[in-house]
């Protein structure tokens, strides 16, 4: 009887301490991952990220957070498959983690030092496509339909 106390309580303090801990950073990894979730619409809405939008260092901190909010997630599960090797099991992992995403951010994202992004570029295309003007450069030879549908995707409106 007295065990299963023990144990109960044991269990309801590390519940408890897991809660705050998983709380706590995720309070702490807020602003990198804001910067990070605004870089990743900026490269699916316009394809590239203008330089002025683009955080000085969004590369280390935004994998680092997500690594740890990770590694913090993971940790009973590592608690309860590795017991004292825990640690350095969720430590791998999340290790693991941040290299992979560093490696990620730091060759997909394109930072242009351009006024205008692909969005902006495909609407002013899709002007000269239409009857605006008299005359479509002979050089553009996208159709206007393929021009819509791809505004469409992105979400911008033509």
């Amino acid at each position: 009887m007295q065990h299963e106390r023990r144990m109960n309580m044991k269990n309801k303090h590390f519940n408890r301490y897991y809660l705050l801990s998983c709380i706590g950073v995720l309070i702490a990894s807020y602003y990198p991952l804001s910067i990070g979730v605004r870089v990743i619409a900026d490269m699916i809405i316009d394809g590239t990220v203008l330089k002025e939008n683009y955080p000085k260092y969004i590369i280390p901190y935004t994998p680092i957070c997500i690594a740890i909010i990770i590694g913090v997630l993971l940790m009973p599960l590592c608690i309860k498959l590795l017991k004292r090797f825990a640690l350095a099991g969720g430590a791998s992992i999340a290790t693991g983690i941040f290299f992979a995403l560093e490696l990620l951010f730091e060759q997909k994202v394109v930072v242009s030092t351009a006024k205008t992004t692909v969005a902006q570029n495909l609407r002013l295309l899709n002007k000269r496509l239409s009857c605006q003007q008299p005359k479509p450069l002979p050089s553009l030879k996208i159709g206007r339909c393929l021009c819509a549908i791809y505004l469409q995707k992105a979400g911008v409106k033509p």
